[in-house]
């Protein structure tokens, strides 16, 4: 079986933490739900090498109809390494992972776990993310965990790269914006505070000034930057 990717240090960091949860030997499921066929897969390799097919059932109805909070605070650390390295399947995505730490009440959870959550969010953000990890959907997931965004918005705005402004690009393009909020419905759970503070840094002078340098460095970048430099003039053209 190949070695899994190595997560960065701030997933090394959830695994150490949550390393005490123990191993869940039965779930509780819905009677629509196979428990002995979902524990036989979440429990068939070791922690780590956990793959998107083995938990993505798992991943995907934990808490509303399989098992508790118990069973998913063990298997977070392998969610979360999932979701961040690898593809974005149901369950793995991080505005769901979100609203299951919300239904899990991790606010009560441990300093440590609370703290190891808040940092592979930020992490996320703050990666040079491809076209299947969007920045913006970790953004979502980590204001509805109701985490301040200021911080990983002023990371954002700072990378330099090409990458980070054409994820800024996708988010301008695609985000509603009413009466100074984001309004788009995934965001329907993320108080007024956070979506104001989000939809007024997007529309932001400062935005529009980082994605014209984009197209500039995008364009010098020639074919090896693909659509880039067309999505991110496309998002300076939304901008007010």
């Amino acid at each position: 079986m190949p070695t899994p990717p190595l997560p960065t240090a701030d997933l090394l960091f959830a695994y150490s933490v949550f390393a005490s949860v123990p191993k869940p030997r039965s779930l509780h499921v819905s009677p629509l739900r196979d428990a002995d066929s979902i524990l036989r897969d979440i429990t068939s390799a070791p922690l780590r090498r956990l793959t998107h097919d083995q938990l993505s059932e798992f991943a995907t109805s934990a808490i509303s109809t399989v098992g508790e909070s118990e069973d998913y605070r063990h298997f977070l650390p392998r969610i979360l390494e999932l979701a961040v390295l690898g593809r974005p399947d149901m369950g793995f995505e991080a505005g769901v992972i979100a609203g299951k730490l919300e239904m899990a009440g991790w606010r009560s959870w441990p300093r440590k776990e609370r703290e190891a959550i808040e940092a592979v969010f930020r992490r996320a953000i703050e990666m040079d993310t491809d076209e299947e990890r969007e920045a913006s959907e970790w953004l979502l997931g980590l204001c509805r965990l109701g985490l301040d965004p200021s911080p990983s918005l002023a990371a954002w705005r700072a990378s330099p790269t090409v990458n980070a402004a054409l994820q800024l690009a996708v988010f301008v393009d695609e985000t509603k914006v009413k009466d100074g909020l984001v309004a788009d419905g995934t965001w329907r759970d993320v108080d007024e505070a956070a979506r104001r503070t989000v939809a007024t840094w997007a529309h932001s002078q400062e935005t529009w000034a980082q994605l014209l340098a984009a197209v500039d460095a995008a364009s010098r970048q020639g074919p090896a930057s693909g659509e880039g430099a067309w999505l991110i003039e496309l998002a300076v053209a939304k901008l007010p």
